[in-house]
């Protein structure tokens, strides 16, 4: 059963999100957005974005929508100035756009492929950070999201590409933390969260037949119904934007398992020096489950 938790303090805040079009960009917004958030919006896809931003007005809330490709950091600059002269200081940035490439092994990938989900999935959370941070840093308030993946946690081969670049965006999250701590201050804070395993287009993709050879798992997950309501990764990303975990700044969370103590579980969600806070800070609400997926 979905759990909703009444945020007011994002009441009238803003939010910038990348990968609005679909998946769970768009519902992040959407649920941002019933917190009576602002909302800017990229994607590459005119008409799936312009949905978005028609289903952020029904919810009463203003939205902008911004075509554009992440990769390009004149663009991601350009939007953000954008975004800011027409709703106000972004409060929060929510890095949700991704790519992924068919699995398989290193050596049969098309190199410029693998580089492109690199591009992506780095190079666009990176691009949009330092488009973001500066004015953060001067307001001494902000807080940014960036979507990872638990791939990161258990090394199943044939996924290189991603893998890679999502265990990059963990680390690069954690030292972005420190950078903003130093100029921002306390109240300027960066996430990494593993949002669930979640039957999205992209989830899709991978989920075609011929593709089970390499990644057996991740099709076992669905299969076995063991994959994540998009509500749980959005409950996560709604907390987090609160900046009730700033103590936390610079963890990667993993979302627990669906359950009646799923929202509780992110509210009281604390740093953790158990064993498995490992060199990658990783933090584990609850305990990991080794069957996680992408």
């Amino acid at each position: 059963m979905r759990q909703t938790e009444d945020y007011s303090e994002l009441m009238g805040q803003v939010a910038l999100i990348t990968g609005a079009s679909q998946g769970l960009g768009k519902v992040f917004a959407a649920d941002l957005a019933r917190q009576g958030m602002k909302i800017g919006l990229i994607a590459r896809n005119t008409e799936h974005l312009n949905g978005t931003a028609r289903t952020i007005r029904k919810l009463h809330s203003r939205a902008l929508s911004l075509t554009a490709d992440v990769t390009d950091r004149d663009a991601m600059w350009n939007a953000v100035d954008e975004v800011e002269a027409e709703l106000g200081p972004i409060d929060v940035l929510i890095n949700a756009a991704g790519s992924i490439m068919s699995p398989g092994p290193l050596w049969e990938a098309d190199p410029d492929d693998w580089w492109k989900v690199l591009e992506t999935n780095l190079r666009g959370t990176v691009n949009t950070c330092a488009a973001v941070a500066p004015n953060m840093c001067k307001r001494k308030r902000g807080r940014i999201i960036n979507v990872a993946s638990s791939t990161i946690l258990h090394g199943k081969p044939y996924m290189s590409a991603y893998v890679t670049s999502k265990t990059a965006v963990v680390k690069f999250t954690e030292i972005l933390s420190a950078e903003l701590a130093e100029f921002g201050g306390s109240e300027v804070t960066a996430y990494s969260i593993h949002p669930g395993t979640v039957r999205t287009a992209m989830a899709q993709t991978l989920l075609r037949p011929e593709y089970e050879r390499w990644i057996p798992w991740f099709h076992e997950i669905f299969r076995t119904g063991h994959d994540h309501p998009a509500w749980i990764g959005s409950a996560l990303v709604q907390y987090l934007a609160t900046g009730r975990a700033s103590k936390a700044t610079g963890r990667y969370f993993v979302v627990p398992t669906p359950g009646a103590d799923t929202v509780e579980a992110i509210k009281n969600a604390t740093p953790d020096e158990s064993e498995n806070a490992n060199l990658l800070r990783i933090q584990i609400i609850p305990k990991h489950s080794s069957e996680a997926g992408a």
